[in-house]
């Protein structure tokens, strides 16, 4: 339905940034592990000057190191943004406070899951239909099940030509369907939604 890009993981060079210090703060700094057009930025909350951007989990790990190697001796809180990459990856991400403790869910997420898992979670959690958790949870336990059609005009003469609808049929003559009561009937069970510049129709089952 919805067309994923994701790039394969690699190992990338770290590019090294250092910064001047500011208000007592000593060897403050960040670094690229950035491998391919997925881009992530993890900032230390305690520091917003000091931080790294990765693509992968690999990255993510690589970053943590450079933050260890430069003085943080416990792995500090970070707050973490996608920044560039598929519109509905971004999407995705934007429905979640990510951070250390489920940012390797998310990835993991990013790599299995079909355009169509992804946009059930996004209309889940956009909608407030379940309490979703990327570290718990599967887009299945979402109860979304999408329509065959993006519009409620084709799935209103669907359910027509299947019978679907009480009272009217295939032998119907067309002039002398209410399409709007039709649709407006439809709209008590199925719902619109825009995911990644894409109209669906779904139903929550």
């Amino acid at each position: 339905m919805l067309m994923n890009q994701y790039s394969e993981p690699h190992q990338p060079q770290a590019i090294v940034t250092e910064l001047p210090r500011h208000n007592n703060e000593t060897d403050i700094c960040r670094a690229d592990f950035t491998a391919g057009d997925t881009v992530f930025s993890a900032v230390v909350t305690e520091n917003s000057r000091c931080g790294f951007t990765f693509s992968n989990l690999d990255g993510f790990r690589d970053g943590l190191r450079f933050l260890k190697a430069k003085g943080w001796t416990r792995q500090p809180c970070l707050g973490i943004v996608l920044t560039d990459g598929d519109l509905l990856d971004c999407e995705l991400a934007d429905c979640f406070e990510l951070d250390q403790t489920n940012i390797e869910a998310f990835l993991n997420a990013l790599e299995n899951w079909g355009d169509e898992e992804k946009a059930k979670v996004i209309i889940a959690m956009t909608d407030n239909i379940v309490d979703f958790r990327i570290d718990r949870d599967t887009p299945d336990s979402t109860r979304i099940a999408f329509a065959e059609y993006d519009n409620f005009q084709d799935l209103a003469e669907d359910h027509v030509e299947q019978g679907l609808i009480p009272g009217l049929s295939t032998e119907t003559a067309p002039t002398h369907i209410d399409w709007d009561a039709v649709i407006r009937d439809l709209s008590q069970n199925y719902f619109e939604a825009t995911i990644a510049g894409r109209c669906v129709i779904y139903r929550d089952d």
